[in-house]
């Protein structure tokens, strides 16, 4: 009677416990929402990140050693949430990115298609020919050095295109007749910053740690862009449009136009290929914010720094100035 009267007890305990788990498993699951990828894209998709906007790298790849073809659909579970997402084409071609996404019920992403249009650049327009009446020829660029390979290493970054910033920011002093004083600029290990420019000393300094943690989510090229836009607050500067502007939003949209076209620059000379203005234009719509146009703090959405960078691209210096 006993024996039977406590395999009784183990049974009832047995029965709360898998009520528990069950009951434990279904509250997960009503926090999971899925995510739908739709490749109407004419390539083939070989990476897809779904990856949570706290992580400083790129995680949650999905596809495995799998691909998608075109027309292809995959569906995953992920929990609610905001989400960076990205998708990486096998041929190569520049990576289409869309962040802060807040995925709080079923999600569906079609790449191809509402991918927005800086995520799909085309090849810059031509330069304008010569002029033929012009007293002085046009001097060609210096030979430059090898560029950095790719996944390299930040003190690699920073000694090569450091100088090549500055010489082709010296070579458009010249053809405006300004004078563009190279800035002092430091590599620090700040935490608390990521990137700024002192006019008090025409100075810049940029955290290696910052600039650490977007070379891993979006490529080499966006530490030098972060570089490229504190060094358009030098020229400002030198040029006497740094106090010109009264909203900081201002200075700031111009700044990223400089760097858009020290980056169409860069290009042109096969220092990098669209990849890396790709991973321009991801840091800068990464770095965009939300505050009001005429805080003193405002740098702009990421959507508006992103135009502005393309700005610069596609126009050259001479779009900034306008």
């Amino acid at each position: 009677m006993r024996v039977f009267q406590l395999k009784k007890v183990w049974l009832a305990l047995f029965v709360v416990v898998m009520a528990l788990l069950l009951s434990l498993q279904t509250a997960i699951a009503a926090n999971d929402v899925t995510v739908s990828i739709v490749n109407l894209s004419n390539k083939n998709v070989c990476s897809v990140y779904i990856s949570p906007v706290t992580d400083d790298v790129w995680t949650g790849e999905q596809l495995g050693n799998s691909q998608m073809q075109h027309w292809a659909k995959r569906t995953f579970n992920v929990p609610m949430g905001t989400y960076d997402l990205r998708a990486d084409f096998c041929d190569g071609s520049p990576r289409t990115t869309v962040f802060n996404v807040a995925i709080n019920a079923n999600y569906t992403w079609e790449i191809g298609k509402d991918v927005p249009v800086t995520n799909q650049p085309s090849a810059p327009a031509d330069p304008a020919p010569a002029d033929p009446t012009s007293a002085e020829p046009a001097q060609p660029a210096p030979t430059q050095q090898q560029p950095p390979t790719s996944n390299t290493s930040l003190n690699d970054l920073f000694s090569f295109y450091e100088p090549d910033i500055y010489q082709f920011w010296l070579r458009d002093a010249a053809e405006r007749g300004e004078t563009h004083v190279r800035p002092q600029v430091t590599y620090s290990w700040r935490a608390d910053v990521a990137a700024f420019y002192d006019p008090s000393n025409h100075s810049i300094e940029q955290s290696r740690i910052f600039s650490a943690q977007i070379k891993n989510k979006f490529g080499d090229y966006s530490v030098v862009t972060v570089l490229a836009h504190e060094w358009g607050h030098a020229i400002q500067a030198d040029y006497g449009y740094f106090d010109s502007f009264r909203f900081t939003i201002y200075s700031e949209a111009q700044a990223d136009c400089l760097t858009g076209a020290y980056t169409q620059d860069a290009e042109r000379r096969g220092l990098i290929g669209p990849a890396d203005v790709q991973a321009g234009r991801d840091v800068m719509f990464f770095v965009g914010d939300d505050l009001p146009w005429w805080d003193i703090r405002a740098h702009g959405s990421g959507d508006a720094r992103v135009d502005s960078f393309n700005s610069g691209y596609w126009g050259g210096a001479n779009a900034c100035f306008q």
